[in-house]
């Protein structure tokens, strides 16, 4: 329940601007403007990170109140709300490097390499299984603790993707990113 309501920033910040990129990235990679290019990924990067770190805060801040509006009181007891309130907290820490992640995946389609993405993708995956399993049935954590796992796995997903572009392209101008 509370990845449902992660995922509405993300998908109305991250893979909505993610795609609207798609076909600039092309056209340039296609022209040889890999300075262009460069700079579309760092201002996306930027416009996704200017509207979903807001919403992770708020997702954070008013948890309670949102899974209580969404899925109704009638539906949760106050401990299930107080729950996945928690879980959506812990979810949305990966919020915006998840919304990230949706650009630079395309910033690599527009390179005609789909093989990174799945690579970096299978890597995430199996670290969110192990984590998740880890701190579920070895540490005996509350399901929250998926919820830190993935974003834990989300984080890492747009760290690894970033650093494979940033080598492939010949490197952002790191002030720049900053």
């Amino acid at each position: 329940f509370a990845q449902h309501l992660q995922v509405v920033p993300i998908g109305l910040f991250g893979a909505t601007l993610a795609q609207a990129a798609l076909p600039v990235l092309s056209s340039e990679k296609a022209h040889g403007k890999i300075e262009e290019f460069k700079i579309t990924i760092l201002t996306t990067m930027h416009q996704i990170l200017f509207l979903t770190l807001p919403a992770t805060a708020i997702l954070i801040v008013i948890r309670v109140p949102v899974v209580r509006l969404i899925f109704g009181a009638s539906r949760f007891n106050w401990e299930a709300t107080v729950l996945t309130g928690t879980t959506l907290a812990f979810l949305s820490i990966g919020l915006a490097a998840q919304a990230v992640s949706l650009l630079l995946v395309r910033g690599f389609y527009a390179l005609k390499d789909t093989r990174t993405p799945v690579v970096v993708s299978l890597i995430v995956v199996v670290l969110n299984i192990c984590l998740s399993v880890y701190s579920i049935v070895v540490l005996k954590l509350d399901v929250w603790s998926i919820g830190f796992a993935n974003s834990v796995a989300a984080v890492s997903s747009a760290v690894l993707l970033f650093c494979m572009l940033h080598f492939k392209v010949g490197k952002f101008e790191l002030n720049a990113v900053l």
